[in-house]
């Protein structure tokens, strides 16, 4: 199977276009996705980063979708509690629980509505790949203190948010074949981009430059 890049420049865009419209869904924490087919690792070391690798829209399946997507969400879970227990800035902190407990939700709600269409996800070549950049990112992340480490975090978030998003509008909304689960993921792009929104902001007030 091929695979295209898709580099990080719209990638905020699927998790900013609605940036500043509403905040990220509160819902409680989601229970642990189990996958279908992945390696040892599990999805909670997949990574989505600012780079994403997916199959060209018209190979991929909704189970795949389904894979990435999860994938991508609990990446975002991982990070962001790094960011609550290692960040020393209030916004930093702040950032890491709202991201945290609202992606937890997503994979919630996501779970629920793929059960219910039978769709189990499927891993890929991209998945694996990404798993191996987000095991490099949390490495580096996690080797960094202080405000050293919240420049790296917010730095990542902003690229990484970028990804998702830009993944979501320009390659798993458009392949994606079942209606729900189009509806679910165009739902959840206001909630992303508000993401991204937070995470400029708290860029901005730590004296953080961040590329683009």
């Amino acid at each position: 199977m091929q695979f295209q890049v898709l580099k990080v420049g719209l990638v905020l865009a699927l998790i900013a276009g609605v940036i500043w419209v509403q905040p990220g869904p509160q819902t409680a924490e989601a229970a642990a996705f189990k996958p279908v087919i992945c390696g040892p690792a599990g999805l909670h070391s997949a990574a989505a980063s600012k780079v994403i690798k997916v199959a060209d829209k018209s190979g991929l399946s909704d189970a795949e979708i389904a894979y990435l997507y999860i994938q991508a969400n609990l990446f975002e879970v991982e990070t962001a509690e790094l960011g609550l227990a290692r960040g020393t800035a209030a916004d930093v902190k702040s950032h890491g629980e709202m991201v945290a407990r609202d992606h937890k939700g997503v994979v919630r709600a996501f779970e629920e509505l793929i059960q219910m269409n039978g769709i189990k996800p499927v891993s890929t070549d991209a998945a694996v790949n990404a798993e191996k950049q987000h095991s490099a990112v949390m490495e580096k992340l996690k080797s960094k203190q202080g405000a050293e480490f919240d420049k790296a975090y917010l730095q990542h978030e902003a690229g990484n948010h970028r990804a998702v998003i830009n993944a979501l509008k320009t390659v798993l909304i458009p392949a994606a074949k079942n209606d729900a689960v189009v509806k679910h993921m165009q739902a959840m792009l206001p909630a992303f981009e508000h993401h991204l929104a937070v995470t400029l902001k708290a860029a901005k007030n730590a004296g953080v430059k961040l590329p683009g």
